[in-house]
């Protein structure tokens, strides 16, 4: 529910995120897990740096959701598009 709210503010509209970042023009992903206390940072400069993905793998244990997610609205508002699994 967070990212999709997310892909919503950073600009995602009704088409879903699929239509705004298929997966396949991603050529690097940006890995978020092990990185818990570093998160926000990490994710914002990946972003910065152009990576064009944010990959999750789903273990929120492993990341910090909340951060990731205010990094993602600061980072990529009104930017690129950006694709988040």
């Amino acid at each position: 529910l967070l990212l999709l709210l997310l892909l919503l503010l950073v600009g995602v509209g009704a088409g879903g995120a699929a239509a705004a970042v298929a997966a396949t023009d991603v050529r690097f992903m940006y890995g978020t897990a092990w990185k818990r206390d570093e998160t926000a940072a990490l994710a914002a400069r990946a972003v910065q740096l152009g990576f064009g993905a944010l990959d999750t793998a789903a273990q929120p244990k492993h990341y910090d959701e909340a951060a990731l997610g205010a990094a993602v609205v600061r980072e990529a508002a009104g930017g690129a598009p950006l694709f988040v699994q």
